[in-house]
């Protein structure tokens, strides 16, 4: 099987080129950094009339956790919406809900291991810009910590643990070493734990915040129908100010190689369907120059083609694999993982595995014909 992958990556690798040229900024994209270390990147862009989208990457997450506060980075982003230095409690959702704005289409967050994501879209009116650095100066430098809403936030967030907890989430817990090692990802999903949630104190909950909310590690993004020299202006105003509080570096974002090979069995009473994979992790590249891209896009026109095929070989008569297919994602900034997965019908593991076996050889014996691609 290792012979069959390392066949498959040399199959869509390119000649090495000394000193490839990094690919030009797009003229139009204004980038810059603030004496605090905080980065902006603006573009203009006129349509949809009078509308802009923004964005604050706080690149800490629940890797930046100590062990009492697993789950403080998800909580502090559900803090962001009661309560901050120019909104009290929910007036912030109030006061852009009356402009057009509707949460969780144009208003939302997100918190992973790494970063957390704040995303707004306004309608530019009236005094709206300026409202809207308001509402990022306060999600970077100004959550209040209410004690009282810190509490009433709790059971939000628990029932949130309560929905996410499926035979998926499940599955991915109890799999989650054989990519993540021993490295700290293991014990910190953002999710947190029940226990922790129920009990930390809102003042605990603010230390993490004024720990890691440091101007250093942001990044704003601004796209939209408006004046670029402004918007710029704008950011140096209302971000130039934060200071970063201490110089604590980040957890490390490194996953130890592992290259013994690992079997995983994993059973759940809500599984309606068998499955395998046969998976490898890789390094994850930036695509910063045209050969970056040129191997991108190789690998991808590769990837579907497999999945044609794949398809073709599930309609034959008597497959023993009710789906075959290969997929990605990042495990982390750092690394990927690829995945060859079937589904079979009860007892017909060895077989589906051999119909998978059997079709990762032809792919790399016989590749494609001219019509595969014109498909």
């Amino acid at each position: 099987m290792k012979k069959l992958l390392l066949l498959l990556t040399l199959i869509f690798s390119t000649t090495l080129i000394a000193k490839e040229q990094i690919l030009p900024t797009e003229k139009s994209l204004i980038e810059g950094q603030l004496a605090n270390g905080f980065k902006y990147t603006i573009k203009k862009n006129p349509k949809p009339k009078n509308r802009a989208e923004f964005r604050l990457i706080v690149k800490v997450g629940s890797l930046e956790e100590a062990e009492d506060q697993r789950g403080i980075a998800h909580f502090t982003e559900h803090m962001a919406f009661n309560g901050t230095k120019h909104f009290k409690k929910n007036e912030l959702i109030k006061y852009l809900e009356s402009t057009g704005v509707k949460f969780g289409v144009h208003l939302n967050a997100s918190t992973g291991y790494e970063k957390t994501l704040y995303k707004l879209t306004v309608p530019l009116e009236k005094d709206n810009l300026k409202k809207t650095f308001w509402v990022f100066q306060d999600w970077a430098s100004g959550l209040n910590f209410n004690p009282k809403e810190f509490d009433k936030e709790r059971g939000v967030i628990l029932e949130e643990a309560r929905m996410r907890d499926n035979a998926g989430f499940r599955i991915y817990n109890k799999s989650k070493k054989l990519f993540f090692g021993n490295s700290k990802y293991i014990d910190r999903l953002p999710i947190g734990k029940k226990d922790i949630i129920r009990n930390i104190s809102a003042k605990r909950a603010k230390e993490f915040y004024d720990k890691w909310y440091r101007p250093e590690f942001m990044h704003f993004i601004a796209v939209g129908d408006f004046n670029t020299t402004v918007v710029e202006s704008m950011i140096k105003k209302y971000f130039a100010p934060l200071q970063n509080k201490n110089n604590e570096k980040r957890a490390s974002r490194e996953i130890k190689d592992n290259n013994t090979t690992r079997v995983l069995s994993v059973t759940d009473k809500e599984i309606t369907s068998n499955s395998l994979s046969v998976s490898y992790v890789d390094i994850l590249e930036d695509t910063r120059t045209k050969k970056d891209v040129k191997k991108a896009l190789i690998e991808a026109m590769l990837y579907q083609l497999f999945n044609i095929k794949a398809r073709e070989q599930i309609l034959k008569p008597n497959p023993k694999a009710t789906s075959i297919n290969f997929t990605g994602e990042d495990i982390n900034s750092l690394k990927s993982t690829y995945s060859f997965n079937v589904q079979y019908n009860n007892g017909d593991d060895k077989s589906a595995l051999k119909e998978l076996y059997e079709l990762i050889k032809s792919f790399g014996k016989y590749g494609f014909s001219q019509n595969d691609f014109e498909l």
